[in-house]
């Protein structure tokens, strides 16, 4: 299994501290105290990659499992890696604490076989307050290919979602609108819009420029929400996904 912190580009986007696992049958945790308020939503976002050292390709680049309070809110996993290849996900999951206070907060990796040839990294665990509405993108943003784009928020409410290179540094506040706006006015553009359905979710896939030069440029998202009943506006979380390679 051989886990423990080391140097690795988890994210696509340069090196850095990381933990690392070969996994097998039998999990690796790691394990966090973290303060929650019962009734809140937050937000978790997570990165894992998984490089394949082997001759052979691997059917499972491991898999994870994310346990508040021992209650299970996110799986997922690698999926099949190839000889050499390096694959990547982001883990983006909503959740509600059912209790106040602080909470373990366990992350389990391991695959469904015995030990393979992928060596499964984690980085950058973060649980932040959850402001509607909220940019979920989970595949890796490789520049000319197609990646799959998510936009949660309040049930039947419409939305506006921007993208811009720059922040404003200590953000913007609206009077009378809840939620904090971020994106600078240079080079920002609207994205797309919609109308989210019963469950709070709107998808689309969109095809990424196929130009190298943009991969490792910031790329920061910031959506607008309104209430389907009230029509009250509210501004969601700022979300960083840069393209890269």
């Amino acid at each position: 299994m051989n886990p423990g912190v080391g140097i690795f580009d988890v994210t696509g986007m340069g090196k850095s501290k990381a933990f690392g696992v070969n996994v097998g049958t039998n999990p690796a945790t790691l394990l966090r105290k973290v303060n929650l308020k019962a009734g809140a939503a937050y937000l978790l976002l997570t990165d894992f990659a998984g490089r394949n050292g082997g001759v052979q390709a691997d059917p499972d680049g491991g898999r994870w499992e994310f346990l508040p309070a021992g209650k299970r809110i996110e799986t997922g996993g690698l999926g099949f890696v190839r000889s050499g290849e390096t694959v990547r996900r982001k883990v983006c999951v909503i959740f509600t604490p059912l209790e106040d206070g602080f909470q373990d907060f366990l992350v389990r990796i391991q695959r469904g076989g015995g030990s393979g040839p992928v060596r499964t990294w984690v980085d950058n665990i973060r649980i932040q307050s959850a402001e509607f509405p909220i940019l979920c993108v989970g595949d890796p943003r490789i520049v000319g290919t197609r990646v799959a784009f998510t936009v949660i928020g309040t049930p039947k409410g419409a939305f506006f979602m921007f993208v811009s290179p720059f922040v404003l540094g200590g953000g913007m506040k609206v009077q009378g609108v809840p939620g904090v706006w971020y994106l600078s006015p240079v080079g920002l553009l609207p994205i797309f819009y919609g109308a989210l359905g019963a469950g709070g979710r709107w998808s689309t896939n969109l095809l990424l420029p196929k130009d190298p030069l943009l991969a490792g440029v910031p790329l920061y998202y910031q959506g607008v929400e309104f209430h389907p009943v009230t029509s009250a506006p509210r501004i969601g979380t700022l979300a960083d996904y840069p393209l890269i390679h």
